[in-house]
């Protein structure tokens, strides 16, 4: 059976567009970076200039597909200080997508060996840029 969204954050991402982002966390193999994956849905960022180098490939879809390494340093210094600078942060890109439907979110999850009933709010699993 093909693995999809849970019903809570399918309703919210898709329908009620009440997410801004999901995201998951997924091991990174480099034990001094934590790795999401994460999925936004554009509408919500379109004004949002602090996190644009983040979600620029987004701009003109509805909704952009990343995974991200952000350095175990970094998140403890944002935890501690407001920082809105993107350029000095210790991130590593490591994949972008835009998307416009549910099943291309799937197929991106499929080619990432990613488990897509892994998303939640963000808040839940710490991810930082939301």
């Amino acid at each position: 059976m093909k693995k999809i969204l849970n019903e809570k954050i399918w309703y919210g991402v898709f329908v009620h567009h009440s997410y801004p982002v999901i995201a998951q966390e997924i091991n990174s193999p480099d034990i001094h970076f934590r790795r999401w994956a994460a999925v936004y849905t554009m509408e919500h960022y379109l004004k949002r200039t602090d996190i644009i180098d983040l979600i620029e490939e987004g701009i003109g879809h509805h909704y952009l597909f990343i995974m991200v390494d952000i350095s175990t340093e970094y998140i403890d210094i944002f935890h501690h200080f407001w920082d809105s600078d993107l350029y000095d942060r210790n991130i590593k890109m490591i994949y972008t997508s835009a998307f416009d439907n549910e099943p291309s979110l799937y197929e991106i999850c499929e080619k990432l060996n990613v488990d897509p009933e892994r998303f939640e709010a963000s808040w839940k699993v710490e991810y930082i840029f939301d």
